[in-house]
């Protein structure tokens, strides 16, 4: 997967891509909980582990990378206004 926002900024990619993050492994590294939902069924179970939990839960919900492309364009023209700023 190639990461969207080098093509915002600058108009091309560098040819990197983020690979796969077990995020739930990076929560358990900083000494949270970590739950992986791969599929609509895992989500309650994955959130109702992560509440029973003492401390600081983090819940990786898997999606697919397409969708998250498929926002309105007026959505995602209104996130770039407030990630990189008015008129940029």
């Amino acid at each position: 997967m190639e990461i969207p926002n080098a093509t915002a900024r600058w108009g091309t990619t560098f040819g990197t891509s983020m690979g796969t993050v077990d995020w739930a492994k990076v929560a358990e590294g900083l000494g949270c909980y970590g739950a992986t939902a791969d599929s609509i069924a895992d989500l309650g179970p994955a959130i109702e582990r992560a509440r029973s939990q003492a401390g600081p839960s983090l819940v990786c919900v898997r999606t697919s990378f397409a969708a998250s492309l498929a926002i309105p364009a007026a959505v995602g023209a209104r996130f770039a206004e407030v990630y990189y700023g008015p008129g940029n």
